[in-house]
């Protein structure tokens, strides 16, 4: 998908998956797929896997593996499908790229690993870009909470600069900086709030597509 794809399907409600799990901690996936059924139905256009709803944390690399092949399987172009990583290093996570294209997922949402608070804007510019070659991907500002706003705000015009095949942003810290980022990215790619219409709304005025 292009950019302008892209921001229309960020454009209105967004679905983020939260996993389904049984009883005995295995992945739910028929109520997975009733989960993309009624969200589709209900006319959400995007079904976004994160490392934070979709409860990574709490998954094995095969696991994410399967549920974004189910998730893209499922959903059968109905509506867009965004991909996510956790935290992989440039090599693997161009990988896991290179596999959710594979399955034809639509954007990845990338979340470089942060070891330390070692990352510099540099270092993000060039891990997104590196991931960036031949796919459509995602940025998530979470990433930039225990750097602050001026060092998220480098690193992220950075990446635009440097790397065209950066299509969206997912915003996680709110506030002040939510409406700078606005102001800074939202004519080049879509740009939404990652949760709660207090934040959607304080966005709004100044550039944002969707809402979650």
């Amino acid at each position: 998908m292009n950019k302008d794809e892209v921001r229309q399907h960020l454009t209105g409600p967004i679905t983020s998956i939260a996993t389904p799990f049984e009883r005995d901690g295995s992945v739910d996936y028929e109520n997975l797929r009733l989960q993309l059924d009624l969200y589709i139905e209900r006319g959400s256009r995007t079904m976004l896997l994160t490392v934070g709803d979709s409860q990574y944390i709490c998954l094995s690399d095969d696991e994410i593996a399967e549920i974004t092949r189910v998730t893209v399987e499922h959903t059968a172009g109905r509506a867009m499908v965004v991909a996510a990583d956790r935290y992989l290093d440039t090599r693997r996570s161009i990988a896991f790229a290179e596999f959710a294209k594979g399955l034809k997922a639509d954007v990845v949402m990338v979340l470089p690993p942060n070891w330390g608070n070692s990352c510099t804007p540099s270092t993000v510019a060039a891990h997104y870009g590196a991931v960036s070659e031949g796919r459509p991907v995602m940025i998530v500002t979470g990433l930039f909470i225990p750097h602050g706003d001026a060092f998220a705000l480098e690193a992220i015009e950075r990446s635009l600069d440097l790397n065209p095949n950066i299509v969206a942003i997912k915003d996680d810290m709110c506030g002040d900086f939510a409406r700078r980022l606005s102001l800074l990215a939202h004519e080049r790619v879509a740009v939404f709030a990652g949760g709660l219409k207090v934040n959607h709304i304080n966005m709004w005025p100044y550039g944002c597509d969707g809402y979650m």
